[in-house]
C-alpha cells in the first residue's frame, strides 16, 4: 500500500542518516513489494538482502519475488529463515540445563530435531541459503546437528549456513561452528542490553554468552548487525558494545567478561565484510575496493582513535550508496556535490 511505501521510505532515510547502506530484512513478504515500488520510483537508497519466512510454500514465494523487476544488487531474496527457540528474556531460549531462576524450565524448542531437519533439508534442496534463529546453547547445538547431518548426506561447499543471534554457545560447539563453516550472525548491542540480568538466568553459564573473541579465534565468520527494531538501529552502539562490553554509562568498568571483547578493526570487519559474506555479497559489497559498489559513510570522528564513549557520539556527516550521496548532515563542513 501507499502507506507502507511511505513508511519504508522514512525508515530508509533514517537508516541513511545513521550511515547504513545495506540491510538484511526479514519482514513479511508484502514489504518486498514496497521495496520494489521504491526501486521503481528510484527511491530505494539502500541495498536489501531479503529473507523469506520458512515453513510455507517456498516455491510459491520464489515465484512471488520473481514477479518484481529490480536490480538484484539493490533487492533480492535468496535467504530463508527458521526458528529453533525463543529469547533469553522470556526464558524461552532452549537450554541444555534449566534456568537458574526457573529450575523446571529449559526453554521452548520450536521444532523437534526431525521436524527442523525436514524443513531445512527441503529448503536446502531448493537452493535457498538458510539462517536459523537460535539463542540458547541447546538450540545452537540442535541447529549445528541439523546442518552437520545435511552436509554429511549431501556434501557441498559454500552453503553459507547462518545461525542468527548465537547468543549462548558451549565451547565445543564454537569449534563446530568453525568446522561446519556456519556463520555466527550476531548483534553486539544485545550483550550490553542483557548484561544486567543474564547472570540471574544462567549463573556461571553466562560466561558462554556473546562469545565474539572465542568465535573469531576459532575461525568462525562473524556477521554483525543491529536486530532493529528490538535494538536501536544506530550501528555505533553495536561497535561500542563489541569493543567495550560495557553499558552506555561505562559499566562494568572493566567490561563484562572482557576477554570476549574485539578490537575496533575486528568489529568493523564483522559489520562490513562479515555481513556481506553472510549474504553472499562479499565479491561486490562490504569493502572499499576497485570494482566494488561505492557504498560508504563519512563520520565526524575517527573510530580508531577516540575514547570508547566517543564512539557512541559518532555521527555520519554523509552517506553514499552506489556512488550517490543519500544523506548529508545539514551543518556538515564537507563540500559534497550531490550529483557526483
Amino acid at each position: 500500500s501507499v502507506d507502507k511505501v511511505e513508511m519504508l521510505a522514512d525508515a530508509i532515510r533514517y537508516a541513511n542518516s545513521l550511515g547504513i547502506t545495506s540491510v538484511t530484512d526479514n519482514s513479511p513478504s508484502d514489504i518486498y513489494a514496497a521495496y520494489a515500488e521504491l526501486y521503481r520510483q528510484k527511491q530505494l537508497n539502500l541495498r536489501v538482502h531479503f529473507w523469506a519466512y520458512g515453513g510455507g510454500d517456498l516455491d510459491s514465494l520464489r515465484r512471488y519475488f520473481a514477479r518484481f523487476t529490480v536490480d538484484s544488487l539493490f533487492l533480492h531474496c535468496n535467504l530463508v529463515k527458521f526458528f529453533a527457540d525463543g529469547s533469553m528474556g522470556s526464558r524461552s531460549a532452549y537450554l541444555l540445563q534449566p534456568y537458574d531462576d526457573d529450575p523446571g524450565n529449559v526453554g521452548l524448542p520450536q521444532h523437534t530435531p526431525e521436524a527442523l531437519y525436514r524443513l531445512v533439508a527441503q529448503a536446502d534442496s531448493g537452493g535457498w541459503q538458510i539462517g536459523i534463529h537460535a539463542i540458547g546453547d541447546a538450540a545452537n547445538r540442535l541447529v549445528l546437528d541439523v546442518y552437520q547431518r545435511i552436509q554429511q548426506e549431501n556434501p557441498r561447499p559454500d552453503r553459507r549456513w547462518r545461525i542468527e543471534h548465537a547468543q549462548m554457545v558451549q565451547p565445543e560447539d564454537v569449534i563446530r561452528f568453525a568446522r561446519l563453516g556456519v556463520i555466527a550472525s550476531m548483534q553486539p548491542s544485545h550483550c550490553i542490553s542483557d548484561l544486567k540480568w543474564v547472570e540471574k538466568r544462567l549463573g556461571q553459564r553466562a560466561r558462554f554468552t556473546y562469545s565474539w573473541r572465542s568465535m573469531l579465534d576459532s575461525g568462525v565468520t562473524l556477521a554483525f548487525g543491529t536486530d532493529w527494531p528490538v535494538e536501536p538501529l544506530n550501528p555505533m552502539i553495536g561497535l561500542y558494545a563489541a569493543v567495550t562490553r560495557q553499558d552506555t554509562l561505562g559499566n562494568p568498568p572493566q567490561g563484562w567478561y572482557p576477554k570476549q571483547r574485539l578490537s575496533m578493526g575486528e568489529a568493523l570487519y564483522a559489520y562490513t565484510y562479515g555481513a556481506a559474506y553472510a549474504a553472499r555479497a562479499e565479491r561486490w559489497q562490504g569493502r572499499l575496493l576497485t570494482g566494488y559498489v561505492a557504498d560508504l559513510v563519512i563520520l565526524d570522528r575517527d573510530l580508531f582513535t577516540v575514547s570508547p564513549l566517543e564512539i557512541l557520539r559518532a555521527r555520519p556527516l554523509a552517506t553514499m550508496v552506489g556512488g550517490r550521496w543519500v544523506f548529508r548532515q545539514a551543518d556538515s563542513p564537507l563540500s559534497l556535490d550531490a550529483e557526483k
